[in-house]
């Protein structure tokens, strides 16, 4: 039996013995397959009989011939900006994997997803059940396979994860050509934090309070990462007001600003940058606060005179006639007017008890 197959790239003729009469299989070789080429393969046959008489050709029977693996494309997104990054916004949302192939495939086979690294811990996958098995995704339609990953925020920062898809069939049964692996996105649920140091400015003593006269402090903040902004909004002052605009310098990294304690205070001074901060890829800045910095811009009152003696002698010069009571710990200048001339003692209010 002669038998002529004839495809869209060439024409391959096989003869087959016709042996008891019984149905024979014809088989191709990889290079006759080849040589049909891919689509609409036409097959014909005319037979010799055992005394070499040819016989009818038969009516031509058609079948498809399709040998190409299919090829996949991927495409991911999440459900809210920044595109190409889960961040903290998306937590509780998701991630939506869509696989696309450029032929129609065998929705009984679920392709295997894979996601590297391992990232579980911010995307779980959302599993379906067709009431038999459990798996994850599904066929949206003959080309086009969906999943779905729950988003947690992990306090991760993982760049380059990618998608790897496998095992799909198409209607032929070709498994899917080797899919090209490639970033698809990044996971960055890590918020930013602050760091706080602070500095007096000029200070007319050093014991790190303060008061009238040095009531500006300057405070530098040290980010974590670089944030998009810091504006006066988002700076919170306790014991004070904001005195200067907050500046951030280039790399987003740190930023410096006054404050100016209130007056006729001891509330200490204790500055906080807000969550109204955030990183460059919109999370929000973890909110801490500064180490307080003492105040007293509280002015004393006027000192206590206490004279013990009205009449004061010369035998009783050195033994004190008089008091002086002030604040714990201040400085109490004490100026005498005498008939021939002026006196000024420099008292220390110790304990803020009388002092002679």
């Amino acid at each position: 039996i002669e038998v002529t197959l004839q495809g869209t790239a060439g024409t391959v003729v096989k003869v087959v013995d016709g042996a008891d009469g019984s149905a024979q299989t014809v088989t191709l070789s990889r290079e006759e397959v080849v040589a049909l080429g891919d689509g609409t393969v036409q097959v014909s046959a005319v037979q010799t009989d055992e005394h070499g008489n040819l016989g009818v050709p038969s009516s031509a029977s058609f079948f498809e011939l399709d040998t190409v693996a299919p090829v996949a494309d991927i495409v991911s997104t999440d459900g809210v900006p920044p595109t190409g990054v889960v961040t903290d916004a998306d937590a509780g949302g998701s991630v939506t994997v869509t696989v696309s192939f450029d032929e129609d495939m065998d929705q009984s086979v679920i392709p295997t997803l894979s996601l590297s690294p391992d990232v579980t811990s911010s995307l779980a996958p959302v599993e379906v059940s067709d009431g038999e098995v459990t798996v994850v995704g599904q066929w949206d339609n003959a080309r086009t396979f969906v999943a779905q990953y729950t988003v947690t925020d992990a306090e991760v920062d993982v760049d380059a994860v990618s998608i790897d898809v496998s095992g799909a069939k198409d209607v032929a049964g070709n498994v899917q050509a080797t899919y090209a692996v490639e970033t698809e996105f990044n996971i960055d649920t890590v918020n930013p934090t602050a760091a706080y140091s602070s500095e007096i400015i000029n200070p007319n003593l050093d014991d790190g309070v303060s008061s009238d006269a040095d009531r500006i402090v300057e405070y530098t903040v040290d980010f974590s990462e670089p944030v998009q902004s810091v504006v006066a909004e988002d700076i919170s002052v306790t014991g004070g007001s904001l005195l200067t605009v907050p500046q951030l310098n280039a790399e987003g990294t740190q930023a410096v600003f006054r404050v100016e304690a209130d007056d006729a205070s001891e509330v200490s001074l204790v500055v906080s940058v807000l969550g109204t901060v955030k990183d460059l890829e919109g999370n929000a800045l973890v909110v801490s606060e500064s180490a307080p910095v003492a105040v007293d811009t509280v002015n004393p009152a006027a000192p206590v005179i206490a004279v013990s003696d009205s009449d004061a002698t010369d035998p009783e010069a050195g033994a004190g006639v008089f008091s002086v009571t002030g604040e714990a710990g201040s400085s109490i200048e004490v100026t005498l007017q005498g008939t021939a001339g002026t006196v000024v003692k420099v008292v220390d209010g110790a304990d803020g008890s009388a002092q002679t």
